[in-house]
C-alpha cells in the first residue's frame, strides 16, 4: 500500500474512534445529567400525589387511612407521606420574599434534603411537640439576610385575615433548581396545618415514593385504582404524577433524547465519510491489483469481499479504540469530577455521568452495520473496472 493509502487508514481509524468516543461520552453525559435533574425534583415532590381536585384552590383532603393501606399494598411503592403547603411571605429587614411552606411529619422521606445541607444540622419533625425550625434554601437566605439560628417572621393570608408567626432556620439547604430553591420552606406539618386553617383531619394530600421513576406513568392507573378503590364514595380526590405536574421540566429533559441522536447520526455519517474515502483511495492504489485478479478469473464477488474485510478492520479497530476512550474518560470525570459546571446555569456544580452498558453496546453494533453496510457503495465500482485499462491504468 502507497504511503498516502497507509495515512488515509490511520485518518479513518482515528476518525470512527474519535466519533464512537464522542457519542458515549455525550450519551454517559445526558444520561447523568437526566438522573440528577429528575432525582431533584422528585425529592421535592415525589412520584404521586394524591390530592383535592380543587387542589390549585387550597382545598384540602381528609386524611384516609383506608387510601394510605390500599397504596402501601401496592409491592412497588415505598412511602405515603400527608404534607400541607401554605403559600405565605417571609420578612425581614433586608427585604420581602413570597415562599411555599411545605409541612411535613416523621413519615416523609427527608433523605434528600439531608443531602442538599450545606449548614446547620437536620431539623426532626417526628417528635411529640411541633417545631419551629425550618429547612429554608442557600438561595432565600441570602436574599433576606438570613442564616442558621436566625428567627423571622412569616406571613400568612386567610379567610379571617393576615396571621404571622415566628420560625427559625434549622438548615439551610441548596439543591440549585431554582424553580424550588427560590420558594420552597420546609417545615413541621402541625405549623402549616395551623397557619391553612386545617383541623388534624384535614391535610393537603399525600406523596407517594416508589422503587422506579421510568415507570411511573406506566404505574399510574394501579396507583388511582389503589386510592379510588379504597376512598370515600363521594370523594373529590385524583392521583397527579410527577411527570405531570411538573411537565415542563420534563419534556425539556425529554429533548435531550433527541440532541442525543442527533449527535449520534451526524458522528457516525462523518466516520463513515471518512472510511468510504479511505477505501476509495484503497481502490485507486490497488487499481492495478484488481485489473490483475480480474483478468485472472477472478469474480468480482470475491475480489470485492477482500476490501470489505479490510474496511470491516479498520472499522472494528476504530471502534475498540473508541470505546476504550469513551469509556476512560467518563470513568475518570465520574470518580474525580474534574469537569466543573456553573451551578446556576445546569443545576449542578460537574458534569454528572452514568455509563449504561447495554446502550453502548447497542450503540457499538448499530455503529458496525452502518459503517459496514455503507462501505458497499465504494466496493461496487469493482464491478465497473475494465482489467486491460487497470493495469494499464497502473
Amino acid at each position: 500500500m502507497s504511503r498516502h493509502g497507509k495515512v488515509m487508514v490511520r485518518i479513518a481509524i482515528l476518525s470512527v474512534a474519535v466519533s464512537i468516543a464522542i457519542i458515549i461520552i455525550a450519551l454517559n453525559i445526558i444520561l447523568g445529567f437526566k438522573r440528577e435533574v429528575t432525582s431533584k425534583v422528585v425529592g421535592f415532590a415525589s412520584h404521586y400525589k394524591v390530592v383535592s381536585l380543587n387542589n390549585r384552590d387550597a382545598i384540602p383532603m381528609l386524611r384516609d387511612t383506608a387510601i394510605v393501606s390500599s397504596i402501601e399494598a401496592l409491592g412497588f411503592v415505598e412511602s405515603v407521606a400527608p404534607f400541607v403547603e401554605k403559600g405565605g411571605v417571609i420578612k425581614t429587614s433586608e427585604g420581602v420574599q413570597g415562599v411555599m411552606l411545605k409541612g411535613v411529619d416523621g413519615l416523609y422521606d427527608l433523605s434528600f434534603f439531608e443531602a442538599s445541607i450545606i449548614k446547620g444540622e437536620m431539623v426532626s419533625f417526628n417528635d411529640s411537640v411541633k417545631s419551629k425550625k425550618v429547612l429554608v434554601s442557600k438561595s432565600i437566605c441570602s436574599k433576606l439576610g438570613l442564616d442558621v439560628g436566625d428567627k423571622f417572621e412569616m406571613m400568612f393570608i386567610s379567610p379571617d385575615g393576615i396571621y404571622r408567626d415566628r420560625l427559625e432556620v434549622g438548615a439551610i439547604y441548596q439543591t440549585s433548581l431554582e424553580e424550588f430553591d427560590d420558594i420552597m420552606v420546609i417545615g413541621d406539618i402541625r405549623v402549616a396545618g395551623r397557619v391553612s386553617g386545617f383541623p388534624q383531619s384535614q391535610i393537603s394530600g399525600y406523596e407517594v415514593v416508589t422503587d422506579e421513576f421510568e415507570q411511573v406513568d406506566n404505574r399510574l392507573p394501579l396507583v388511582e385504582k389503589a386510592v379510588f378503590d379504597a376512598a370515600a364514595e363521594n370523594s373529590k380526590i385524583m392521583v397527579v404524577p410527577i411527570t405531570k405536574e411538573y411537565i415542563r421540566i420534563f419534556d425539556w429533559l425529554n429533548l435531550q433524547d433527541t440532541n442525543m441522536w442527533v449527535i449520534m447520526t451526524i458522528m457516525i455519517f462523518v466516520a463513515a465519510f471518512n472510511t468510504i474515502a479511505m477505501l476509495m483511495i484503497i481502490l485507486i492504489d490497488k487499481s492495478s491489483m484488481i485489473g490483475v485478479l480480474k483478468a485472472l478469473g477472478m469474480r468480482d464477488g470475491d475480489i470485492q469481499s477482500i476490501f470489505i474485510i479490510r474496511s470491516l478492520n479498520v472499522v472494528v479497530q476504530g471502534l475498540a479504540y473508541g470505546v476504550a476512550a469513551g469509556l476512560s474518560l467518563s470513568l475518570l470525570q465520574e470518580h474525580t469530577r474534574w469537569v466543573k459546571l456553573s451551578e446556576s446555569a445546569y443545576f449542578i456544580s460537574y458534569v454528572p455521568i452514568e455509563i449504561n452498558y447495554l446502550y453502548i453496546c447497542t450503540l457499538v453494533v448499530i455503529s458496525l452495520i452502518v459503517l459496514v453496510v455503507l462501505q458497499l457503495l465504494p466496493v461496487k465500482v469493482i464491478s465497473t473496472m475494465s482489467p486491460h485499462k487497470s493495469i494499464k491504468f497502473n
